[in-house]
């Protein structure tokens, strides 16, 4: 076989292996990256419902 053909092949193999091993940090990320904004969107609600609840008790101890 020729060396350049050699070298192709093992070129070629090497950076496929790169990008599946990418592929593969992407997709176990993403699923982390989602909880993390799903639980940070839940406490705003949290943090939302507490400040209502709170403006609601100043106003029936003010009123």
């Amino acid at each position: 076989m020729n060396r350049a053909i050699i070298a192709m092949v093992v070129a070629c193999s090497f950076q496929m292996l790169n990008f599946v091993s990418n592929v593969e940090e992407i997709f176990s990320r993403q699923p982390a990256t989602l909880h993390s904004k799903t639980m940070q969107r839940q406490q705003e609600q949290q943090e939302n419902a507490d400040d209502a609840m709170h403006g609601n008790l100043v106003r029936k101890n003010v009123g």
